[in-house]
């Protein structure tokens, strides 16, 4: 199978902005600071006025500018930038295996690994392929799963709406970025961003079919034309629920009883031969 690895080598703070927008307007301030202001949005400074980390250069940004003994809580910020932020020695591989089991990627409470595992198959179908996030481990220098998101390739066949026409040379070669756990989905699209410099990020509404949940009805777009609010997807379109089975099935007749329950075929042949 064809994997590929990339490798961030050194810090990188990604999207930090919003999270000291986020602060400020906590604490009650409502002016943000300059990255000169601070010394930069770079997790550590050493030189300069403002220097170390950098909580430590808000505070004192805080005090001595806006004349303020509010203070940032280290704690709480760290946890926040944490969806943010790629450490040193983070990797992405991208896969289009999905044989790891279920919380390797911070993922236990995934649908895909349970009620909803048919919906593996219909991405391999889809070309969608997953991104997976790694950190290594201090103790052992084990490279350790922290998060993944899927990461699905636009096609001609899947339905856009927009604001207003598309332009006439785009050839839908973008994807959609969905349904993360252990990470954000902004931290993988920021991360993405940094190693490929894609042209646009934005987000925009998702739906698909049956087996196909998408958290929140929300992905984000790389390399769409900012026009592009919503992608509508026939994935899963040929996959049904069965009630009497208690499982999603493909490729299957599917019946309404006179109570109307939706049965897969199997399930009908049964219920017939038990009358």
């Amino acid at each position: 199978m064809n994997q590929s690895y990339v490798f961030i080598e050194t810090e990188t703070a990604v999207n930090i902005k919003t999270v000291i927008e986020d602060t400020i307007l906590e604490l009650g301030l409502h002016r943000m600071p300059q990255a000169d202001e601070i010394g930069g949005y770079d997790w550590m400074a050493r030189r300069g006025k403002y220097q170390g980390s950098l909580v430590k250069r808000l505070n004192k940004w805080i005090k001595t500018e806006l004349k303020s003994n509010k203070e940032v809580d280290a704690a709480k910020f760290g946890s926040r930038a944490g969806l943010f932020i790629a450490p040193e020695g983070t990797k992405l591989r991208l896969s289009e295996t999905f044989d790891w089991e279920a919380g390797d990627f911070g993922d236990e409470s995934s649908c895909f690994w349970k009620s909803a595992s048919l919906a593996k198959d219909v991405m391999k179908d889809y070309k969608v392929r997953a991104v997976q996030a790694f950190t290594k481990y201090q103790l052992t220098g084990e490279w350790m799963g922290v998060g993944r998101c899927w990461m699905y390739p636009i096609h001609e066949r899947d339905s856009f709406q927009s604001y207003g026409p598309l332009p006439e040379n785009y050839r839908k070669d973008g994807y959609l970025l969905f349904n993360a756990y252990g990470k954000n989905l902004w931290w993988f699209a920021n991360f993405i961003d940094r190693l490929i410099s894609v042209n646009t990020k934005q987000g925009v509404d998702f739906e698909s079919y049956g087996v196909m949940y998408i958290n929140n009805d929300q992905a984000i777009g790389i390399n769409l034309p900012t026009q592009i609010y919503k992608v509508v997807s026939k994935m899963g379109e040929d996959t049904q629920y069965c009630e009497r089975c208690d499982q999603w099935r493909r490729d299957s007749k599917f019946y309404t009883t006179n109570y109307g329950d939706s049965y897969c075929q199997e399930c009908r042949r049964t219920e017939l031969r038990q009358r």
